[in-house]
């Protein structure tokens, strides 16, 4: 599922670039407040609806394959010391 790697990298690549936008945003002292609120704004938006896009891609990745939706555990440890497989 290499695509499905890209994919999230990419959103996820997005989405960082879009934090640092904000940062910048807020520590530039040439622009005044309400450029500042105007920009900031637009660039939650986005950032929100990268989020959304997110989470509605791994619930296409996710239904098609049931098993990586609810991922099992193998070697769980036993808070008595003893060791179970589940399969």
């Amino acid at each position: 599922m290499r695509i499905v790697d890209i994919i999230l990298t990419e959103l996820n690549s997005d989405k960082l670039k879009l934090e640092d936008d904000i940062e910048r945003t807020l520590n530039n002292k040439d622009l005044d407040a309400q450029s500042k609120t105007t920009t900031i704004k637009s660039l939650l938006t986005q950032v929100v609806s990268l989020e959304m896009a997110f989470v509605k891609f791994k619930t296409y990745v996710t239904e098609g394959n049931p098993q990586q939706a609810q991922p099992t555990q193998q070697n769980v440890v036993d808070p008595n010391g003893g060791e179970n497989n589940n399969n």
